[in-house]
Formats: C-alpha cells, sequence, structure tokens
C-alpha cells in the first residue's frame, strides 16, 4: 500500500472522517418491509484483463463478502468477462436475479459493463444505448442505461443505472447523455405512484456545482442528504486511484416525477479488503475498487402515497 496514503488514512480514521462501517443502517425489518428499498451502486474498477491488471480475479474473490445485505445493487466497470461471471455466480445466493449486462463486445469494443442484481425478482428489463453520443476512448465501450422493474413483496420499484462519459471537458457529451437517460424514462410510462431511482457513475463531480445542478435539472431528479466519506473518487486516500484529486461522481437519485420517498440517504461507504492484498509486481493494496461505493436507502410510506393522491392537503 503506498506510505503515505496509508499514513492518510490512518488519521483520518482516528479522527472519525473515515469510517469502515455504515452510519445509516438497513434495520433488522428491512428485509421484509416492501416499503424500504436499500440500494448499492459501485463502480467496481474491473476492466477487461486482456488489457489491464488491476488485481481483478483477486477482487472480485473479495468483494461478494463486503457488499451483503442489500436489496438491489447496480454495478458499474464489470467489463471483464471472466471475472464478471465469477463475481456474479459468487453472489448468486444472495442475489439471485440478475439483469443482462448492458450493451456488448464487439471486437475490440467492450460491453457497457453496468448489470443490476437483486435480491427479489427482476420482472422486466430492458435498455438503451448512448451509441455515437461519445466522446474519445469512452467510445470503446457500449455505454447506456440499463433498466430494471424489481417486486419486492408486491411492492413494485423501477431501477436505472448507468456510467456517464468520463472526463472533465466532456459535459456537453454527458448532458446529450442525461437526456437519453431522461427519454428512455419517460418512454416507460411508469406510474406516478410508483418509485423511480437512477444510480451510478454520473462523472459529474458534486463540488461543480454548475454542472451538478444542470444534471439534476436535465434528469429531473434529487439526490438525498449524503453521509459518511466526502468524495466517491479520493487519490489521497485510495491506493487503486492514480494521483491525489478528490471527487464526487456516484449517486443514487430519485425521480421527482414519481412517488417521492419520505426518508432517504445517500452514503458513500469505506470498503476495503480485510487484509492487504497484492497485484503482480505492485506494492500491497487493500483497497477493492478505485470508486468508493453509494448506498442509498429509501423509505416510501404510506402517507406519501395519500400525498401523490391529493388525499391530504
Amino acid at each position: 500500500m503506498n506510505f503515505k496514503k496509508s499514513l492518510l488514512g490512518l488519521i483520518l480514521l482516528g479522527f472519525g472522517l473515515l469510517t469502515p462501517t455504515h452510519l445509516v443502517k438497513a434495520t433488522t425489518t428491512d428485509s421484509v418491509q416492501p416499503q424500504t428499498l436499500n440500494v448499492l451502486s459501485y463502480n467496481i474498477y474491473m476492466r477487461p484483463k486482456f488489457l489491464f491488471w488491476d488485481g481483478q480475479d483477486v477482487r472480485s474473490r473479495l468483494l461478494p463478502n463486503k457488499i451483503q445485505g442489500y436489496d438491489v445493487i447496480i454495478f458499474q466497470e464489470a467489463f471483464d468477462n471472466s471475472v464478471r461471471n465469477n463475481l456474479l455466480n459468487s453472489l448468486k445466493s444472495e442475489y439471485p436475479y440478475q439483469s443482462k449486462i448492458l450493451g456488448s463486445d464487439r471486437g475490440i469494443k467492450q460491453d457497457g459493463g453496468v448489470i443490476i442484481v437483486s435480491k427479489w425478482p427482476i420482472e422486466a428489463e430492458d435498455q438503451r444505448l448512448f451509441g455515437n453520443v461519445c466522446a474519445a476512448e469512452d467510445c470503446l465501450a457500449d455505454k447506456g442505461v440499463l433498466y430494471a422493474q424489481i417486486n419486492k413483496q408486491e411492492q413494485l420499484y423501477h431501477l436505472f443505472g448507468t456510467h456517464a462519459q468520463a472526463g472533465r471537458n466532456r459535459r456537453t457529451t454527458r448532458e446529450q447523455q442525461f437526456r437519453i437517460i431522461k427519454s428512455f424514462i419517460d418512454s416507460k410510462q411508469i406510474p406516478a405512484e410508483q418509485p423511480v431511482i437512477i444510480g451510478g457513475d454520473f462523472n459529474v463531480n458534486q463540488f461543480d456545482r454548475s454542472a451538478y445542478e444542470s444534471m439534476k435539472t436535465i434528469l429531473d431528479v434529487t439526490q438525498p442528504p449524503s453521509t459518511g466519506l466526502q468524495y466517491t473518487s479520493d487519490g489521497q486516500i485510495n491506493d487503486l486511484k492514480k494521483g491525489n484529486n478528490q471527487s464526487y461522481l456516484d449517486y443514487i437519485f430519485y425521480s421527482n416525477n414519481h412517488l417521492r420517498p419520505v426518508k432517504a440517504v445517500n452514503e458513500v461507504l469505506l470498503i476495503r479488503a480485510d487484509k492487504e492484498w497484492k497485484k503482480t509486481g505492485e506494492t500491497n493494496q487493500q483497497d477493492l475498487s478505485d470508486h468508493y461505493p453509494v448506498y442509498g436507502r429509501f423509505e416510501f410510506g404510506v402517507c406519501n402515497c395519500w400525498l401523490k393522491y391529493g388525499i391530504i392537503s
């Protein structure tokens, strides 16, 4: 592990600025409560092994024990086919319902890397690709937006997962992609009394207020209050992240045009291996991805439903 990053991490842990556990805890009744949904969005940094060696096999074996207890997980960058298949097989006992991968491999071009796994039945799924709305090396990935309709004990949830254009200077392309996502959501004609949740790596830094507010306006979404780590991509403490840049790029939103939660939160989690693992020819590592995941907890109460229908003014 990089000594400076390791030392900084220990200092921050000592001051309580990093926490290895949930600040927001799922209750023991969440698993049997249809009106509550626990979602994890995780860019897992599983690039194709024929081009990159980032310890994908080791990390994919360590991940399953760290991502238990959710209703739904939205993965991004699950690019490598063999690594992804091994990971999905390891998750099947807890997340038996698994969507198709976004996009497809074509020659040297990769699929979109987004996949949704669920504890509850996926009753419908679909996807829309960004196609030529991309820039630079991102055009080598078949990116877009993935949809899954999930039935948690007769409560329907509509999940959309995406991984938007990378690059600080690619705002125009990203916003074109966000319009594609919004159009896709609208095309589903989801009833206003049902929840719509959109998660993923949006590659928009929350601290770039202009780009952040524009993204939310285009998608017509709300980000719940955020807790946990301050950044989802943090080069100062993450030993898989190159450089020292810090940014907040990953979100789980809810739609403003559909059933809104009575209570919701996003929490950036510090998920790491219990012990250091080693990439071939490099130093020891403990992080499991170059991003930290976002956990979203959403409660949809009965009173909120009444408000939707105007029964309570």
